[in-house]
């Protein structure tokens, strides 16, 4: 028998963490923490996208991307100078969200914004240059599969 292919593609590092998983990481390592209030509407967004693609699933499913967005901005403290790097954070957990949910090109473009916000910054914040290039390898294997697809 064949294998077939995932429908969820699960792209791997060197520690073998699936790519939603090292996004995550990242988004913690920026100093963005997310709550148990927040996880469960990101759950709700992954199984949206598990539903048949009708108006109402898209729908919900682009409400809970927004509630992802609304939540995870009152979690980064504006008064702190880093609370720029998690906010960067933010978008790499939608980036999380739209991996698990197979949307890969969107998935993509938070990875592209969240490299574009981080280059912006390695000159204030040296730490970042490792961040940078472990996102850069993750847009790259990314983009491969995108193709492949294509």
């Amino acid at each position: 028998m064949d294998e077939k292919e995932p429908i969820l593609p699960v792209f791997e590092n060197k520690e073998k963490e699936p790519v939603y998983q090292i996004l995550r990481n990242i988004a913690s390592e920026l100093g963005f923490n997310e709550t148990l209030q927040l996880q469960d509407i990101e759950n709700r967004a992954i199984e949206c996208s598990k539903l048949a693609d009708s108006p109402e699933s898209t729908e919900n499913f682009n409400s809970s991307i927004a509630q992802i967005q609304i939540v995870g901005e009152s979690l980064t403290d504006q008064e702190d100078p880093r609370s720029v790097l998690a906010q960067v954070g933010l978008i790499l957990v939608r980036a999380a969200v739209l991996f698990e949910s197979g949307r890969l090109e969107d998935c993509g473009l938070e990875i592209y914004d969240a490299l574009t916000s981080l280059d912006n910054l390695v000159e204030s914040h040296p730490e970042i240059s490792a961040i940078i290039q472990k996102l850069e390898e993750l847009d790259g294997i990314l983009k491969g599969k995108i193709e492949q697809k294509s």
